[in-house]
């Protein structure tokens, strides 16, 4: 005698398995979080591994556009990799940010794995 529990573990497993794959496959999607302060939009991006000079920022209207790629490390000839769990390669986010910000104003910098975004709303000066 089977229990239900069982039997829908049969069938459900399978395709959580295959979600949960794809999702791992999927390109990385570092976490943003976005604020506003003082006419100042701050926008921190979680950004371990990847080399200031791999990235890139810009508006459109209000649109902030970040890109960035992080290269694997460690990736001696004769090395077998035994588990990779961190992923690499180029990500692209966009993000609405509310108001409007001033394109001439963007200031980022990338320190211990986090990209810092300053941008000034329109009609604020510094």
């Amino acid at each position: 005698m089977s229990d239900i529990f069982t039997e829908a573990g049969r069938h459900c497993l399978p395709s959580l398995s295959d979600a949960l794959r794809h999702r791992f496959d999927a390109a990385w999607s570092p976490a943003v979080d976005v604020s506003e302060s003082n006419l100042v939009y701050t926008v921190v991006m979680e950004a371990p591994g990847v080399d200031p000079g791999d990235v890139r920022v810009g508006l459109v209207g209000n649109m902030l556009i970040i890109t960035a790629l992080r290269n694997r490390t460690g990736g001696c000839s004769g090395v077998v990799p035994h588990r990779v769990e961190r992923h690499c390669g180029s990500v692209g986010r966009r993000i609405a940010l509310p108001g409007a910000p001033d394109p001439g104003s963007i200031r980022w910098q990338l320190q211990h794995g986090l990209l810092r975004i300053s941008i000034d709303a329109c009609g604020h000066d510094r």
